[in-house]
């Protein structure tokens, strides 16, 4: 499987954006940050949003407040 990693594929040569709530107990933080950092040094376009006090589930649906940074990213890509 570490052959899947996304870490291990960079650079992607895509936009990227991370979202990883600050109160993840089943992934850290920690992680998105660093994915983020070694993307960026590849080369790669990173934004990493990092909305305070969400959880591992809930990032999962898109009508919750943190997505509206999704939306502004993705009308940003559109031109």
């Amino acid at each position: 499987m570490a052959k899947a990693a996304p870490i291990r594929r960079l650079p992607l040569g895509v936009p990227l954006l991370l979202l990883h709530g600050t109160a993840d107990e089943t992934v850290p933080v920690r992680r998105s940050r660093d994915f983020a950092e070694r993307a960026r040094a590849a080369g790669d376009d990173v934004a990493l949003v990092e909305p305070p006090g969400a959880g591992h589930r809930a990032l999962v649906d898109p009508r919750r407040g943190e997505w509206a940074e999704v939306i502004r990213w993705l009308a940003r890509l559109g031109g």
